[in-house]
């Protein structure tokens, strides 16, 4: 069983970061995760240790989710915990009927919970349930930042939600996919040609989780989405790719390279267009262009180099493109940080991969 806890201080606890506050960045939630770890550790009797393994779960989940301490602290590991398919179930209102959002998480972390449940339920307390005083919880979080020497404020669960949110988005996870992720309202994409069901949103959410573990650097300008449209020519086809974020991809391929991926309409398709393949105009100042794809899109950060340019780009729903060019055409063009920009590419740029 939890030991009580500690009566609460009179000092107020620290506030969580606003939106203009620091964040914890990927190593600094390393750090957090190696302190519970070896707190849990330190343990000198198996009922403080389980308890200290619920305080430490409950930050993995969160860490690993984005989801919300209440919605944490309501799981029931019996019945919404699936280690075999590594996913957690966050019931809507609470209860067993309740609607559920189904979030991936790493096998150690589903393989842990399932560990800990099933030390719980052979314990005295008979319980598998997750419900813990959020006072005492953040309490603990609270004090494992500090061991780590970060401000108190950034090991609260709205820092560490917040922090895997900006996390999933430097992975470049579309939008709506995040969103579901946190438990968001989805808005339905303007530009949307094709409907992507709850089970759609898991398959994409599954895709860019597992490419974002991997990091590899070949990830960029990498999309997933469903096949909108099929139009094949004598040697050539022409393939819609309707993205999650609300985006419609062109591509060509040959009629080959069609039948060997096996693309159908509804079917799922990975695509990716390298970097030197993407052009840059200032927004406004495009005229007409012979580029099949041209997305919107903002500049959010530029690395130059002696001859060429790295410009990173992030579209209004939330997808992340880089372009590379050559520092001429980007002094010419007057790029800057935070300048609204066009990013275009032909359809002939587009390498489609079997999903």
């Amino acid at each position: 069983m939890c030991p009580s806890p500690r009566r609460p201080s009179r000092t107020p606890p620290p506030r969580p970061p606003s939106g203009g506050a620091p964040c914890l960045t990927s190593r600094q939630l390393g750090r957090l995760e190696e302190a519970f770890a070896s707190w849990a550790k330190r343990a000198a009797r198996a009922d403080v240790a389980l308890s200290r393994r619920r305080v430490r779960l409950i930050f993995l989940l969160i860490r690993h989710t984005g989801a919300r301490l209440r919605e944490v602290l309501g799981l029931d590991l019996r019945r919404d915990l699936d280690p075999g398919r590594a996913v957690v179930r966050f019931r809507k209102g609470g209860g067993g009927r309740g609607r559920a959002r189904e979030v991936r998480i790493p096998a150690e972390v589903a393989a842990e919970a399932a560990a800990w449940s099933a030390a719980a339920r052979a314990g005295r307390s008979g319980a598998d349930a997750l419900a813990l005083d959020p006072a005492h919880v953040r309490r603990k979080f609270y004090e494992r930042a500090r061991e780590v020497g970060l401000p108190a404020a950034l090991g609260a669960p709205e820092a560490i939600r917040r922090a895997r949110a900006l996390e999933l988005l430097r992975q470049n996870v579309p939008l709506p996919v995040l969103q579901r992720v946190l438990g968001q309202a989805t808005p339905a994409g303007a530009a949307a040609y094709v409907r992507f069901s709850e089970a759609d949103l898991r398959r994409a959410e599954a895709f860019y989780l597992e490419r974002g573990r991997r990091r590899t650097t070949s990830a960029r300008n990498a999309f997933y989405g469903k096949v909108a449209a099929v139009r094949r020519g004598d040697v050539q086809a022409g393939v819609g790719i309707a993205l999650p974020s609300g985006e419609l991809i062109q591509a060509v391929i040959t009629r080959e390279s069609l039948e060997r991926l096996g693309l159908r309409p509804g079917g799922w398709v990975a695509a990716e267009v390298k970097a030197p393949w993407l052009s840059l105009a200032a927004d406004g100042s495009a005229g007409p262009t012979s580029a099949d794809n041209v997305i919107a899109g903002r500049v959010q950060r530029i690395r130059r180099g002696r001859l060429t340019a790295e410009v990173v780009t992030r579209t209004a729903a939330g997808v992340e493109l880089c372009a590379v060019i050559t520092c001429e055409s980007l002094d010419r063009l007057g790029v800057r940080r935070g300048q609204a920009v066009q990013i275009a590419f032909s359809a002939f740029a587009v390498i489609l991969h079997g999903a």
